[in-house]
């Protein structure tokens, strides 16, 4: 998969007096960035796609393999591609909505989002979706959600809660996709797997009445009957926030002597062995 070449600037000959470097100008390594990135959105390169061997792209480019290495570098930390060693190993194309989720995620992780804070932008931001499924969704946008939700009781009934754990996002992607908008589904899919990450990593209790909830909801989406539908998600939403901050409460012990535990919408989830 080729990728458009970059312009490196002038080279300054040793001994002559050139003109002073423009002010602002990006280094070589992010112009590279900026190409592949523009590679991406421009559909040159698509998610799955391998970007060619180090030393062909850096031929390729005009540029040094340690230019290239640091470019690519940026693009991993940005959940842009992913690198791996190996003979078979290179650099491969992630799906940008990656890279969104990432973004959530550090903020939740470096303690710069709370729980409280993060139910509190779903409650509002899938009050939205669902307002807009009401009046979009399809008799297979419902049949679809149906569907799901007997995976999910089943995956429950069977007591196999981590494969629940890692299914249950699947859901709000399918509740997303009914409004129509394609932003919608990325902001959905990031929000909805950040809590399912956080869920893995404190274990609360399980929700067993979570395929209940959801036929309830179904319910009232049928109908579409917004409020109502949204009230479900709502409850939910605050059920699983109270969940999560007990289990994250166990896992820290008890607060030292004469100190209160922390809690309410500053309470800060840590890391289950930080």
């Amino acid at each position: 998969m080729a990728v458009t070449p970059v312009t490196a600037p002038p080279q300054r000959q040793p001994g002559k007096a050139g003109p002073a470097p423009r002010i602002g100008r990006p280094r070589l390594f992010e112009e590279v960035c900026a190409r592949i990135r523009a590679d991406i959105v421009s559909g040159v390169l698509a998610p799955g796609d391998k970007l060619p061997p180090e030393r062909e792209l850096s031929a390729s480019l005009g540029i040094s393999r340690h230019v290239l290495r640091e470019a690519l570098r940026s693009l991993e930390n940005a959940g842009l591609v992913r690198l791996t060693k190996g003979a078979s190993g290179g650099a491969t194309i992630l799906d940008g909505r990656t890279a969104v989720a990432r973004s959530f995620q550090d903020g939740v992780d470096l303690g710069h989002v709370t729980i409280d804070e993060l139910t509190e932008a779903r409650v509002q931001f899938e009050g939205l979706v669902v307002t807009l499924a009401c009046a979009r969704a399809t008799e297979e946008h419902f049949a679809a959600l149906e569907a799901d939700i007997e995976r999910v009781d089943a995956l429950t009934r069977s007591g196999e809660v981590k494969a629940r754990t890692e299914y249950v996002t699947h859901f709000y992607e399918i509740l997303a996709s009914a409004t129509g908008n394609r932003a919608l589904v990325i902001v959905s899919q990031s929000l909805a797997g950040i809590v399912a990450r956080i869920v893995e990593r404190v274990k609360p209790d399980p929700l067993y009445d979570l395929a209940d909830v959801r036929r309830t909801f179904l319910k009232h989406l049928r109908r579409r009957q917004a409020r109502k539908a949204s009230a479900v998600l709502e409850a939910h939403f605050e059920t699983l926030r109270a969940h999560i901050l007990a289990a994250e409460a166990a896992l820290a012990g008890p607060p030292p002597e004469g100190k209160e535990p922390g809690k309410g919408a500053r309470h800060v989830l840590r890391r289950r062995n930080g």
